[in-house]
C-alpha cells in the first residue's frame, strides 16, 4: 500500500484564511452547559472543537465541503488520487479543525477571546451533615472542621467566627461547601500544563453551602488567603450544574460578590 501523504505536507496547500457561515454564536456556546463543564474537566478546548462542524449552518457546512473539494483537486495534481482520498480520510478532522482556526468569524475564538467573567464554584469536597446543626456541640464540631477545610486554623476574630455560625444556621438542609468566584472562562484551562495549586486571595471571598437536590443554599463572605491543592474534577462551570445557585440569586445584586478578589490558579507548589 502506497504511503499516505503527511497532513505536515497537506498544510502547505490549505488557505491562509477562511470564512465560514456560522449558526451559533459565542453566547449560544456559553449554553453548551455540559460542553463546557466537559473542557474544564478535560482542562482542554477540544470537546468543542470536536464538535465544531455542528455549530456551521447550511451555506456554512456547504463552504467547508467545497475546501474539501479545492484541496482534493490541489493534492491530485500532486499524488495519487487513491493516495489523496485515503489520506485526507485520515486526517478529515485536522484539516477541519484548520480551516476553523483559520476563520476569524470563528465563534469559539471569540468565545475564548473575548467571553466576559463566569461564574464558577470549587468544590472544596466536604458536605455540611445537617444532622450535626440541632446539638451545640456538633455544631462546634463542624464550625471547626469548616474552619480547617478553608486554612483558617486560628480565628481570633469573632466576627469570623459568628460568620461561620450563621452559615451553619442558614444550612439547615446540609450541602456541599463551595468556593464561588468569577473569572473568565479559558482563562481556567491552559492545555497539557495544568496547575497544582489554587491560590485565593480576597478580603471577600464567596463561601457558600449549597444542596443542589434540595434547591437550597446560603452563603457569607469571608477575608481568605487559601491555597489549596488543585484537583481539575472538583472546578465547575456554575451554569452547568442541574441547580444553579447563581441563578437562583439572580433577582438579587450580586455584582458586588468578588469584586475585590482575586482567583489565582497559577501558583506555584513550592513543597515548604
Amino acid at each position: 500500500m502506497k504511503t499516505l501523504i503527511p497532513f505536515s505536507d497537506i498544510l502547505i496547500y490549505l488557505p491562509s484564511s477562511t470564512r465560514f457561515q456560522w449558526g451559533r454564536t459565542e453566547k449560544d456556546l456559553l449554553n453548551e452547559r455540559r460542553l463546557i463543564q466537559q473542557c474544564l474537566i478535560e482542562n482542554s478546548l477540544m470537546p468543542l472543537y470536536r464538535r465544531t462542524e455542528e455549530f456551521l449552518d447550511r451555506d456554512g457546512y456547504k463552504q467547508l465541503l467545497e475546501c474539501f473539494a479545492a484541496l482534493r483537486l490541489k493534492l491530485a495534481d500532486e499524488y495519487e488520487i487513491d493516495v489523496v482520498d485515503r489520506s485526507m480520510e485520515q486526517n478529515r478532522f485536522e484539516i477541519a479543525h484548520t480551516l476553523f482556526q483559520r476563520d476569524p468569524s470563528n465563534p469559539i475564538r471569540h468565545l475564548m477571546h473575548n467571553a466576559t467573567e463566569t461564574w464558577f464554584f470549587y468544590s472544596l469536597e466536604m458536605n455540611l451533615d445537617p444532622t450535626m446543626i440541632s446539638d451545640e456541640a456538633d455544631r462546634w464540631i463542624e464550625r471547626e472542621h469548616i474552619k480547617r477545610v478553608l486554612g483558617i486554623v486560628e480565628c481570633p476574630n469573632e466576627h469570623n467566627n459568628r460568620l461561620l455560625e450563621e452559615l451553619i444556621d442558614n444550612s439547615h438542609l446540609g450541602g456541599e461547601l463551595r468556593i464561588y468566584f468569577r473569572a473568565p472562562l479559558f482563562n481556567l484551562i491552559r492545555e497539557n500544563t495544568d496547575f497544582n495549586v489554587v491560590h485565593i486571595l480576597g478580603p471577600e471571598v464567596f463561601i457558600a453551602v449549597v444542596n443542589s437536590k434540595e434547591r437550597t443554599g446560603y452563603d457569607i463572605t469571608l477575608p481568605m488567603d487559601l491555597t489549596i491543592p488543585f484537583i481539575r474534577k472538583d472546578l465547575y462551570f456554575d451554569q452547568a450544574m442541574h441547580y444553579s445557585y447563581i441563578d437562583d440569586l439572580h433577582s438579587k445584586d450580586i455584582e458586588h460578590w468578588n469584586d475585590n478578589t482575586s482567583f489565582i490558579p497559577l501558583v506555584k507548589y513550592s513543597g515548604d
